[in-house]
């Protein structure tokens, strides 16, 4: 992740696509900043969209942006949260944490989850080294957690397909344990594929194969979840 860079636009209008002038800018201020490093537009992997409010509709709009996180209370029990990003997240998680102490009169001071590194402990029978230490990684104290969907299904440990490392156990893990409903939910909120990079459409069908017959999906679904995912990966200007 190299930077951000803050443009003008209109839902209305078109969804959020970062343009060539706008991946051009962000780049050049990198170059800027470390003229060594030589870093060039087509070697961006990946790029992601989004869409901040505006603080007023009054004069120059650029200068409105809200571009900070921002938490708010406007009425009793209701809490607003704006422009959060992936880097802002954990500041803001302990925000709102301390925000609704207030409000329930109890000290709210969060405090870093300590648990047991998964990771630490020999991988279990029958499991190997490399799937073990990715369901760690992944997954932490939960690893066991997950291994256990594969019990019954040995072929679950291996990958979905030889172009990503993604577990077909982590896949059925999102959709029965972690309630996923579309191939968007699996690729993007559970798995995080889709956040690095845009994987082929290969790949993306053996993963909605496998989620098929569990999913209760026909070849009519399958493929509208596929151009989803793909509308997806265009409005955040990566297709």
């Amino acid at each position: 992740m190299i930077g951000t860079t803050y443009t003008v636009s209109s839902i209305e209008a078109h969804p959020p696509v970062v343009s060539a002038t706008e991946l051009a800018s962000i780049v050049d201020g990198v170059n800027r900043l470390v003229p060594g490093f030589g870093l060039k537009t087509d070697e961006i992997s990946h790029v992601h969209a989004g869409l901040l409010p505006i603080t007023t509709t009054q004069g120059d709009p650029s200068k409105k942006l809200q571009r900070h996180s921002h938490v708010a209370m406007p009425r009793p029990g209701v809490l607003r949260i704006d422009s959060v990003k992936f880097t802002t997240a954990p500041e803001i998680a302990r925000i709102v944490l301390r925000a609704i102490g207030k409000v329930l009169e109890i000290k709210a001071s969060p405090k870093p989850l300590e648990l047991p590194q998964a990771s630490m402990h020999a991988a279990p029978d029958g499991v190997s080294e490399v799937v073990w230490m990715r369901l760690s990684e992944r997954y932490g104290s939960l690893a066991a957690r997950v291994l256990e969907w594969a019990s019954s299904h040995p072929e679950w440990l291996q990958p979905v397909s030889p172009e990503e490392s993604v577990l077909r156990v982590e896949v059925m893990y999102a959709l029965r344990e972690e309630m996923a409903v579309s191939l968007c939910d699996v690729l993007f909120r559970r798995l995080d594929v889709g956040s690095t990079h845009t994987p082929s459409e290969a790949w993306l069908s053996a993963l909605g194969d496998l989620l098929t017959s569990d999913a209760g999906w026909d070849k009519d679904r399958l493929a509208k979840e596929i151009e989803s995912v793909k509308a997806c990966f265009a409005r955040m200007g990566c297709a």
